[in-house]
């Protein structure tokens, strides 16, 4: 189909006239059929067409309105496209910046009303599909300028009666594309979406406007065409993406400084020489249903409000404030948490924020620092969205969240360690637990020290630690407060007590109950039943903690069928591996150890 984008669009959808296939392309197009448009050369080619018959009095000049949506897509390729942390979290800061700087900008040129722009999605109101072209084709401009390589999709969705109010028992009866029924506000968002992702499906990827030809400089990084010698002390040979992110990284520096505003000296000023003692962690921790709330949004809405319908109005003032509300609770819950785990030590350069927008964080930071800071995110994320008066509406008492921890090297492939970490944490979401008030979601964690050079997912990692008839890993854990009452083996006070254990006994006894696990689960329980009787015992520790180290059934039932290799019923294993490791490399550095400045690639402050 060849597609006629200089004709009037359809008021009810937005898309542009085409003409039937077959037909002369200077032809008419035909009566009723619509599409989108994709530049193929000299020519349109449609992507997706549909038939609508516009009502009587609802034309280009009526009073339907429209939602326009933008959204970025394949971030982890783009932000991850290098293994240099300036360009990562450059990256991060260029998507931060499509939905909360360049579409209000560009918003206020046309006349559109922002309903949500938050990190990398942007949606609002326009009142004809004219407008909301012109803010797309604002946006998509600025990306190919200041993001080259960064994928931004918008589309225009179906227009609708502003007037009607939603009720849930008007999906089932939703207007066909062939009907003179308009569309009310929830019906016309979920189109829209779909048009997005028929848009996103079809669009080449960005790949393809740089081929990779024979005579052509390569980018060391990327792999892609050089377009120009990066401004670092080790800079070369670059390709437009990978300058894009370093041109910014002062910039998002200083926006994780603002963030963390009490506490700016823990972000290093060479974002590249981030401080360690051999070991770093890379965390990732979203919300916990949040994808839930957003895809039932109006039946949360109207559940909160007490009434039979949802107004235009309504819908979109709740959905704005409770992205907004849920942006603030994350960046309110990082804040607590950077002070409470660097409390009383010296945690200069050790932080590195890399994304912090809506439920979502990545952070990278010292191997000692991570658990703590989880920890302390986990709680206080809980109690920050709790505070805010539309997410609590929404939610009926606010959010938990769940987190998971890659303990690499520092040349670690970082893309990898992300992988494992986003792994990880839909590892933590799997934990469910009862405590004495009922049945209830909390927030959780899980982690995992990468010693392998080979890029094997976490399933694989695992696998070969559940050998025996016991599993050696004692995760996911449950974030609890000490003053809390137990929620069972997966309490993360039981991993403390463990970590307490181990860093008291002596390196034989350690290796000796370490070789009594390899052995298998039988002569493991017996190794801990000597050890607890041993008059050898240091004196702070006592039998129930070497006794605490025991197999115990960590998961029942269907959630066993998260470990790897586990079926449904009853799975042992013990925290003993879980705290040998975490002493070894997440324990302070001695006092006489003093921080390293990083040869390679050192570069002053701007």
């Amino acid at each position: 189909m060849v597609a006629a984008p200089r004709d009037r669009p359809c008021p009810l959808s937005g898309l542009v006239p085409v003409c039937l296939p077959g037909r002369r392309g200077d032809a008419a197009p035909d009566d009723g059929l619509y599409g989108i448009p994709y530049c193929q050369g000299a020519r349109y080619v449609t992507l997706l067409a549909i038939r609508v018959t516009v009502p009587m009095g609802m034309g280009v000049g009526g009073a339907l309105r429209h939602w326009c949506l933008i959204e970025t897509g394949a971030n982890q390729a783009y932000v991850f496209g290098t293994n240099r942390l300036r360009h990562v979290v450059g990256a991060s800061y260029l998507v931060h910046q499509v939905g909360t700087d360049w579409v209000p900008d560009a918003a206020r040129r046309v006349g559109a009303n922002p309903v949500v722009a938050i990190s990398g999605k942007a949606l609002l109101l326009v009142d004809n599909p004219a407008a909301g072209r012109a803010l797309i084709s604002d946006v998509s401009m600025r990306a190919l300028e200041r993001a080259p390589g960064l994928e931004v999709t918008g589309v225009v969705g179906p227009g609708f009666d502003p007037a009607l109010a939603w009720r849930p028992d008007s999906l089932a009866s939703a207007p066909a594309s062939n009907t003179d029924k308009p569309f009310t506000h929830v019906e016309a968002l979920q189109r829209t979406y779909e048009l997005l992702a028929a848009a996103r499906q079809a669009r080449p990827a960005p790949q393809l406007r740089d081929p990779l030809l024979p005579w052509y400089e390569t980018c060391r990084d990327s792999g892609y065409p050089a377009a120009g010698v990066e401004d670092h002390a080790d800079g070369g040979y670059v390709a437009a993406p990978v300058l894009a992110k370093s041109k910014v990284r002062w910039r998002a520096r200083d926006r994780m400084r603002e963030l963390l505003c009490d506490l700016p000296e823990v972000v290093p000023d060479n974002l590249d020489d981030l401080r360690h003692d051999g070991w770093i962690a890379v965390i990732h921790a979203d919300g916990n249903g949040v994808g839930r709330v957003f895809l039932q949004f109006p039946e949360y809405a109207l559940r909160a409000d007490g009434t039979a319908g949802l107004s235009l109005e309504r819908h979109a003032d709740l959905l704005g404030q409770f992205t907004r509300e849920l942006e603030l609770a994350t960046e309110a819950a990082l804040g607590v948490a950077v002070r409470d785990a660097t409390a009383g030590g010296n945690a200069e350069g050790t932080i590195l924020p890399v994304v912090v927008g809506g439920d979502d964080l990545t952070v990278v930071c010292h191997a000692r620092l991570a658990l703590p800071l989880v920890r302390a995110f986990g709680l206080a994320f809980e109690e920050q969205t709790a505070v805010q008066p539309t997410v609590n509406a929404i939610t009926g008492g606010g959010l938990t969240a769940a987190a998971g921890i890659a303990y690499v090297k520092p040349h670690h492939p970082f893309s990898a360690a992300y992988g494992l970490a986003e792994e990880l944490t839909a590892s933590a979401k799997q934990v469910t637990r009862v405590t004495q008030a009922g049945d209830r979601e909390m927030s959780s964690l899980d982690f995992h020290v990468s010693f392998e050079s080979t890029l094997t997912d976490l399933a694989g990692l695992r696998g070969r630690l559940e050998p025996g008839g016991i599993t050696r890993y004692g995760g996911p854990y449950v974030i609890t407060r000490q003053d809390s009452p137990p929620v069972g083996a997966q309490d993360i006070s039981g991993l403390d007590r463990a970590i307490r254990t181990v860093s008291a006994l002596s390196s034989s006894m350690a290796h000796y109950l370490r070789e009594g696990l390899a052995a298998g689960r039988e002569e493991y329980d017996q190794r801990i039943s000597r050890t607890a009787r041993s008059a050898d015992l240091p004196p702070e520790v006592r039998s129930d903690d070497i006794e605490g180290l025991a197999s115990t059934v960590a998961v029942a039932g269907d959630a066993a069928g998260g470990r790897s290799g586990q079926g449904s019923g009853e799975v042992r294993s013990t925290r003993l591996l879980d705290a040998l490791l975490l002493s070894a490399v997440a324990r302070p550095a001695p006092a006489s150890v003093d921080r390293q400045a990083s040869a390679a690639g050192a570069e002053g402050t701007p």
